[in-house]
């Protein structure tokens, strides 16, 4: 893992970890799910339950993130109406790494953002670059 990738991932798990995110560590002879309870530098504190747990280095884990194209038709019409109901406040722009090398930028408001972290949307395309796995159906309660 690059410095680059190991810098994107933590900034991706930190701002999720209100959301209770799952993962998977690699780090040991067993391969186990947790939930991601803290980050502390580049270590991330895993919770197995109230007595376990335990701390592996960033680039030991992947997050269990859903795919953009996972969204459901009623998340696509809540993260349209976010987007129209921000479009007049204050604006933070994401530059995707295949829209950089057109010179084109994608906007993006922090409410589309924090939806996408609350219903673990990899809007960051972790999965594509291999930081991330792909989620589960029904791993996490979409309501």
């Amino acid at each position: 893992m690059t410095i680059e990738e190991k810098d994107l991932l933590l900034k991706d798990l930190t701002a999720r970890l209100r959301y209770r995110v799952c993962a998977k560590q690699y780090y040991s002879a067993f391969e186990d799910d947790f939930i991601i309870e803290g980050i502390i530098g580049e270590q991330i504190y895993a919770a197995y339950n109230s007595i376990f747990s335990m701390t592996y280095p960033v680039e030991k884990i992947k997050p269990y993130l859903r795919p953009l194209s996972s969204m459901t038709k009623k998340e696509k019409e809540e993260i349209a109406f976010i987007r129209d109901r921000d479009f007049q406040s204050v604006r933070k722009w994401v530059y995707d790494e295949s829209i950089k090398e057109t010179g084109n930028v994608c906007p993006v408001t922090c409410g589309e953002i924090d939806y996408c972290n609350k219903r673990h949307l990899d809007y960051r395309g972790l999965i594509e670059k291999g930081l991330a796995l792909e989620a589960p159906e029904g791993m996490y309660r979409i309501e």
